[in-house]
């Protein structure tokens, strides 16, 4: 039986991405990535924690704000901890492996334009997530 740990999410972020520093000065950032799931007047939406580490952290950081489209690859990772009044709590989150901010602007219609060309984009590191290949199959 197949073994793997890893998951693509796209959806918008809830909240102005949270970018903090280690004492050792290693990024993080903290996501609050707001996911739909079904169609329309169907549609409910999942929030699920992101955080992103280095590098990817501090990238995310300054390009992102609320609102902004997110693609994220990474995998799933459970924290436990005790409340203050004693009781065991747990939540999945993500830990990004990749993550874009998809920076077109939308248009009438509900399409997008391309973005803009420019050294802004152009020395983006490319993800590995491409949401056009996907086919929703996970396996």
């Amino acid at each position: 039986m197949p073994n793997g740990n890893t998951v693509y999410l796209a959806g918008h972020l809830g909240r102005d991405p949270e970018l903090k520093y280690t004492s050792n000065n290693l990024a993080i950032c903290r996501l609050a990535l707001a996911v739909k799931d079904g169609f329309q007047k169907d549609a409910t939406t999942s929030w699920v924690e992101v955080t992103l580490f280095g590098a990817l952290a501090e990238r995310i950081g300054r390009e992102a704000t609320k609102g902004s489209g997110i693609y994220v690859c990474g995998r799933l990772k459970e924290d436990k901890w005790q409340d203050k009044d004693g009781q065991k709590r747990s939540r999945v989150g993500v830990i990004g492996q990749t993550c874009d901010v998809d920076d077109r602007q939308p248009r009438q219609g509900g399409q997008h334009s391309s973005p803009s060309p420019g050294p802004a984009n152009s020395a983006q590191p490319q993800s590995a997530f491409d949401p056009a290949k996907d086919d929703g199959i996970p396996f």
